[in-house]
């Protein structure tokens, strides 16, 4: 449902991905997802740390659903 990449200002080889899925389902098909796959695959080795994923609970916001 939405998808946003924020790029880290003083370090630029930091990323925040968004991603807002319309369930837990549609979170694992896309995670499952051969273009995924071919994402990191093509990334992954490139990057300076581990990837880290971290889940987050929306609290607020001025957007409506």
């Amino acid at each position: 449902m939405r998808y946003e990449v924020w790029q880290e200002r003083e370090d630029p080889t930091r990323f925040v991905h968004i991603f807002v899925f319309r369930d837990a389902e549609a979170d694992r098909i896309h995670s499952e997802s051969a273009e995924v796959k071919r994402f990191a695959a093509v990334l992954y080795p490139e990057c300076l740390a581990p990837v880290e994923f971290i889940d987050y609970q929306q609290v607020a916001s001025n957007i409506e659903a």
